[in-house]
């Protein structure tokens, strides 16, 4: 017999402080997994999502965010995300909300900045228990640069680097960057994640 989980169609909307839709998509899965981004002003947002699979099995979640990103000496800087390595170089990376079951992760975060001139010029990521105590040294990520493709024409870098998680016993750890511009401190952003039993 197959046991393969039927597939699910997945829906989000994700709606501004106006009550206004930001933006909207519906997709079929077969794992029942799905990423997506959006560009959206900097505001408050409520994001609604729902799923339904083919035995007619559904729910629904809702979570507010806030998308602003604060700018540090004339750069923004995005949150830090974690995701599973992929499996080849290019595929897309899908970030993880809280737990991380395989060997490494990734850890990914953006810069904007007005001028290719101003960008950051090194990213490091260090690993902290959830009481402070550092359990991997910084590692210096991997940094690649391009213009967004907005309309503001900003120049962009994105920092990526593979973090080695197989040999964490269970417990809450924070994944902490700092974001460097010839050797001054600009910004730092950590993620909080879990090691499950």
């Amino acid at each position: 017999s197959d046991r393969a989980a039927p597939s699910a169609r997945l829906g989000f909307v994700l709606i501004d402080a106006g009550g206004v839709i930001a933006a909207t998509a519906v997709h079929d899965t077969a794992d029942g997994y799905h990423s997506f981004s959006a560009r959206v002003p900097a505001g408050g947002y409520l994001l609604r999502v729902a799923a339904i699979d083919t035995l007619g099995r559904h729910g629904n979640v809702e979570r507010p965010f806030d998308a602003r990103v604060a700018a540090s000496r004339g750069v923004r800087v995005s949150d830090l995300m974690l995701a599973p390595p992929p499996r080849a170089p290019r595929d897309p990376l899908d970030p993880l909300v809280d737990r991380i079951t395989g060997a490494a992760v990734v850890a990914y975060l953006e810069m904007l900045a007005a001028t290719r001139e101003s960008l950051p010029d090194q990213v490091r990521v260090a690993m902290f228990t959830e009481a402070g105590g550092e359990i991997l040294p910084p590692v210096t990520a991997e940094l690649s640069r391009a213009v967004d493709p907005g309309e503001t024409q900003e120049a962009m870098a994105v920092a990526r680097v593979t973090l080695p998680t197989a040999k964490l016993p269970p417990g809450r750890y924070v994944a902490r960057a700092e974001v460097l511009s010839a050797g001054v401190l600009v910004a730092r952003v950590s993620r909080p994640f879990s090691i499950p039993e």
